[in-house]
């Protein structure tokens, strides 16, 4: 439930031991938490990584400039600038002859597998493998065979260029007896070329249609530290060939580190088919909608780092979040000339980064890669009584990954290589595995959310009191209907909040009791009959993630979830500093997170609930959006364990409804929503970002009926309702019947103009301009999109319909016989 609220708004560490604390410091307490969400420091004191997404990354706004992204970004710059001088740079230097151009050929020479479409070949100087599509003769290497060459790069910078594994590793200090201290941990990035390839520190094994490369990191010879002997650090890598591609995978139990050192992130390939500023081309990462970063941008700064699926809220409870539209897909890739690639994370993925750099920062390659959290990274507090003092110190969980991670790397080239021909790709994938299956069968003219129940605090002879309101009766939301249908908007797909008797933003909804002041189980099943009788869609918005008052069932010592210091991790308003970010308000009003252990129980509870009577469909909130982790003592579960929960959560609801409605649609939620509201249709807006593109949309349309945020609450409604004819999203409103001035003072204060009869003169005009646009398109493929002028884009459809939107102020645009105004879009059928 807690979306409505958001609408208006917008590791673990690992727990020492008792024992072992007692043996290093006396007279302490401590407690597990975040560090500090605005700290970025230098890998050599102490560097924010891991779920330091959560504290760094996450805390990073849109728009972020140079100084204010992530810490872990920061860490492979910083690192390689502070170990520079240890090492001597390999490559030209005075006096030498200039580094000749290297070609394919000279050194990819050993076949390793090969189908009908590719070669797969190993390059053993660099332990890497290449590609050559057998057709065109093109080529992909995971080493950029410019890396010697390049005039930016120094020292270990380098040599990050040559590696397929880079790792971010802690190291515990040594007491002077012997003990491992908790008070310091010293944090490198080692790479697989320095400490690995160059001095023949791995070993090959030929496997079905690959080969596998085991990375030994125990002869660590940069300026860091000795691995205890018997105790290796590796990495085993499988890379085999497939008929998209190939795939990589690291096998659970492949990575191996110690209790002196820990691995915290593992970076995966992260210079495959990097370009440089002379290529023509683009990273794509899957911010919002999605976005570009063109090869010919003039920003410098260092690494952008976002989690797939948002930062993990259960680590700590931030005191600051990003205003940013989160990656909700775990897609990568990239174009270069006539050659690209879609990088698809299937195995992994709730434990992922997607890391983007730019020419000019650390070397002269743009590059777009995956970054798996191995262990995840704490702060611990500790509170001496003798200096009555504080102190933070880092921590690891001892509890790693436990699922493979694999990514497919599919292979594009020519007209493929780009965007469209990333999210074709994509799409294709999810059709073969069944995530998408069915056309939309019926067109749809609105998403309609309806404020029903809420309680609002008032008084009675100066006594505060807390009242149950109907903002829409059952009743009123037939009369809503009704006024729609009379304008010619026929068939909408209503979600209604607050259905209960505590209201909306209440207890959790695993029971159906529809309000007495709403209409009741009477009225709500009139309300059905009426949307089933005028082909509408009724969909009540169950809330069992975000949970504001205990009762019903909710006990928040068995079903809440736990923070790293086994607290019940809170959650929190949000109120905007600036254009980038938001801040908790923590001394208002705060409400709870459901373990995801005990949502496949509350899942089955709510959907009895709505069969026995008799709804036919079902909406959820949250879900679609959050999810945590786990780590109430002797329970600790990690995210890409808790996906199994989340997986039974989502096939409860989808195997016992007709249809299910879910908010925000991460893309775990496609193989099971017939809709979605509030998807992305731009980016973040970073400065490393060039445009966005609708690359979430051309995945889903025609199979998934989805909109955008509500029309009403934007402040540029003409912006909005254009980037739905783009995009392909339909109209969004949020409406009730009472005045919107009865939520002045409440939770929901920042829901303006949500009064029907405000914005139903607007929706009709909507309606009446774009109604035929959406009739004709509503159930098919979005198969290409392009940038015609400055601010002017096509979309085209499998059936060839076509609309071109000019988001121009003043100018028109004219192409073709086809003329669109300012402000305005043009129908080509």
């Amino acid at each position: 439930m807690q979306s409505l609220f958001k609408k208006g708004k917008r590791f673990l560490t690992g727990i020492l031991a008792l024992c072992m604390l007692a043996s290093i410091l006396t007279s302490i307490t401590f407690t597990v938490g975040a560090a500090p969400e605005d700290e970025v420091t230098q890998p050599e004191t102490s560097v924010e990584s891991s779920e330091a997404v959560a504290a760094t990354e996450e805390s990073t706004p849109a728009d972020a400039s140079a100084t204010d992204t992530e810490a872990e970004a920061s860490q492979e710059e910083g690192t390689a600038e502070n170990t520079e001088e240890s090492v001597p740079e390999e490559g030209t230097q005075e006096g030498e002859e200039e580094v000749q151009p290297i070609e394919f050929d000279d050194l990819y020479t050993e076949v390793i597998a090969e189908n009908s479409q590719y070669i797969m070949y190993f390059c053993d100087s660099l332990a890497d493998i290449g590609i050559r599509d057998k057709q065109t003769g093109r080529t992909w290497t995971g080493v950029p065979l410019e890396w010697e060459s390049d005039t930016l790069a120094k020292g270990v910078n380098k040599f990050m260029i040559a590696s397929h594994i880079v790792i971010n590793v802690y190291k515990r200090q040594i007491t002077k007896e012997g003990e491992i201290s908790i008070s310091n941990m010293t944090e490198t990035i080692e790479s697989s070329y320095l400490n690995c390839t160059r001095d023949g520190n791995f070993t090959t094994e030929k496997i079905d249609n690959g080969i596998r490369v085991t990375y030994n990191f125990s002869a660590l010879n940069s300026s860091s530290f000795e691995v205890p002997k018997g105790e290796e650090l590796k990495v085993v890598v499988e890379y085999t060939l497939t008929d998209t591609g190939f795939n990589v995978t690291i096998p659970s139990g492949g990575i191996q580190d110690n209790d002196e050192v820990l691995i915290n992130y593992v970076y995966v390939l992260p210079y495959f088919n990097a370009g440089q500023k002379t290529d023509d081309g683009y990273l794509f990462v899957p911010d919002g909608s999605g976005a570009l970063i063109n090869f010919d941008t003039n920003y410098t700064g260092i690494e952008l780092a976002r989690t797939v699926y948002g930062q993990d809220l259960s680590m700590n409870d931030p005191g600051s979040m990003p205003v940013e539209n989160g990656y909700r897909m775990p897609v990568f890739g990239n174009k270069k000339n006539d050659t690209g690639f879609l990088g698809i994370a299937t195995s992994g993925e709730f434990a992922m980064n997607i890391r983007s750099g730019v020419a000019g920062n650390m070397n002269n390659f743009f590059r777009v890669y995956p970054a798996f959290i191995y262990r995840a990274v704490g702060s611990l507090s500790v509170y001496d009584s003798a200096t009555t003092n504080n102190a933070n110190y880092r921590t690891l969980s001892p509890t790693p990954i436990t699922k493979d991670i694999t990514v497919e790397y599919h292979l594009l080239q020519d007209d493929k290589a780009n965007y469209v021909g990333m999210a074709e790709e994509y799409q294709e994938y999810l059709l073969e595995q069944g995530v998408l299956k069915d056309k939309v069968t019926d067109s749809v003219d609105m998403h309609l959310d309806v404020l029903g129940g809420l309680r609002i605090e008032s008084s009675f002879i100066g006594i505060p009191l807390t009242r149950f309101t109907a903002l829409t009766s059952f009743e009123g939301t037939q009369d809503m209907l009704d006024h729609l249908a009379e304008n010619g908007i026929d068939n909408v797909n209503l979600k209604y909040y607050g259905f209960n008797s505590g209201g909306y933003m209440s207890t959790w909804t695993t029971e159906v009791k529809p309000a007495a002041k709403l209409g009741g189980e009477e009225g709500l099943l009139a309300l059905q009959d009426y949307t089933l009788e005028n082909g509408d869609n009724l969909f009540l918005a169950g809330e069992l993630v975000e949970v504001h008052q205990t009762g019903d069932g909710f006990s928040s010592s068995e079903h809440a979830v736990r923070n790293v210091s086994n607290g019940i991790s809170f959650s929190y308003k949000y109120y905007r500093q600036d254009n980038t970010s938001r801040k908790a308000d923590k001394s208002s009003h705060t409400w709870y997170k459901t373990t995801y252990l005990s949502l496949p129980e509350a899942v089955q509870k709510y959907v009895n609930s709505t069969a026995e009577i008799g709804l036919k469909n079902i909406g959820l909130e949250s879900i679609g959006e959050l999810v945590y982790s786990e780590y109430a003592e002797k329970k600790i579960t990690y995210r890409d364990q808790i996906a199994d929960y989340l997986y039974e959560s989502l096939d409860i609801l989808a195997s016992q409804a007709e249809k299910v409605m879910l908010t925000y649609g991460n893309a775990y939620t496609w193989g099971y929503a017939t809709d979605l509201t509030d998807v992305p249709l731009e980016n973040s807006g970073f400065y490393m970002e060039s445009e966005s593109v609708p690359f979430y949309q051309m995945v889903i349309h025609g199979y998934i009926t989805y909109s955008g945020p509500a029309y009403n609450l934007s402040s540029d409604k003409t912006k909005s309702f254009l980037q739905s004819i783009e995009y392909g999203a339909i109209p969004h409103y949020i409406g009730m019947q009472e005045e919107s001035s009865i939520l002045l003072g409440t939770e929901l204060n920042t829901l303006f103009s949500c009064n029907y009869e405000e914005w139903l003169p607007n929706a009709i005009k909507y309606q009446e301009l774009a109604g035929e646009y959406y009739d004709l398109v509503y159930n098919q493929r979005m198969v290409n999109h392009e940038k015609l002028a400055d601010q002017v884009y096509r979309t085209t459809y499998e059936n060839g319909v076509s609309v071109i939107v000019n988001y121009n102020e003043t100018e028109a645009y004219s192409a073709d016989g086809v003329r669109v105004d300012a402000l305005s879009f043009a129908l080509v059928k």
